[in-house]
């Protein structure tokens, strides 16, 4: 449809299908349901991102700003996968790069990107919650030996 092309166009990518993100810099997007995705980018150089897209999509789609509505995470190393095992239930060893799976964490809500398989995710998760999720994920690394 007309947003959808009008969106790939601005970041330079296809949005991506269930349960994957796809990325060219400086924009990630990932699908969070249907006829629906999230599009992150660095604050310091994207501060008004909702406004540019909503300017390139026009009429054809809908674009809510969502910047303090979230909290990311990056989590890197090769004891990620017994990091993720204690603090969800999916199955971090089967995602592949380029992965995206919504899931919770601690009770909360979240998105787990998979950046490079067993090595590299991302963890966005509800901002007013940030304290809480950082927590979790100390107390989970600690556990590790």
């Amino acid at each position: 449809d007309q947003g959808t092309a009008a969106a790939e166009a601005f970041l330079g990518v296809a949005l991506p299908d269930v349960a994957a993100w796809a990325g060219k810099d400086p924009f990630g997007v990932f699908w969070t349901g249907p006829g629906q995705w999230m599009v992150e980018a660095p604050f310091a150089s994207h501060e008004d991102l909702a406004a540019r897209l909503k300017d390139a999509v026009g009429g054809s789609a809908s674009v809510t700003e969502q910047t303090d509505a979230w909290v990311r995470f990056d989590v890197e190393g090769t004891t990620t996968l017994a990091l993720f095992e204690r603090l969800c239930l999916l199955d971090i060893s089967r995602l592949a790069a380029g992965t995206a799976h919504r899931t919770t964490v601690e009770h909360l809500g979240c998105f787990v990107l998979c950046r490079a398989a067993g090595r590299s995710f991302s963890i966005l998760g509800p901002r007013s919650s940030a304290a809480s999720l950082h927590h979790a994920l100390l107390t989970a690394a600690r556990s590790i030996s």
